[in-house]
């Protein structure tokens, strides 16, 4: 009988851990991730084309002022919330450091992956991560 006890609070216990520290921080990145996106097709419409739009492979950027603000914007954040994220990490605050650090990378990717390209300097565009021949670099980061 005691047996069944034990085991029976272990798998309460069990069940516990399993929301708290698996379903709980899944689905704050999962909103942290909806938010993010949410922010980015708010912004990416707003203002005048501030460049000609240009066909890049099959698609057409749109450099608008609103992408441009954003993608300004969302890479001061990524510094802050890297810097954020790395101080947490220090005072043993794991939960907050990896959720920081998670909108550190979307704030980064979406500066990166979704914005740069859109944009040209003298008629030459960053390459959007997206394409073959970033390839190569992905393996490399892996």
């Amino acid at each position: 009988m005691t047996l069944l006890k034990n085991l029976s609070r272990h798998i309460q216990s069990t069940w516990k851990e399993i929301v708290h520290e698996y379903f709980l921080p899944l689905l704050a990145e999962f909103l942290i991730l909806i938010l993010c996106m949410i922010c980015f097709a708010a912004f990416v419409k707003i203002g005048p084309m501030i460049q000609e739009p240009e066909m890049l492979g099959e698609e057409m950027s749109k450099p608008t002022a609103g992408r441009l603000a954003y993608g300004v914007l969302s890479l001061i954040l990524w510094y802050v919330c890297s810097c954020i994220a790395s101080k947490a990490a220090d005072k043993e605050k794991h939960y907050t450091s990896s959720l920081i650090g998670f909108l550190a990378g979307i704030l980064l990717r979406q500066c990166i992956g979704e914005i740069s390209w859109h944009f040209s300097v003298d008629g030459v565009h960053f390459v959007p991560l997206e394409s073959v021949t970033t390839f190569p670099l992905a393996c490399l980061s892996c």
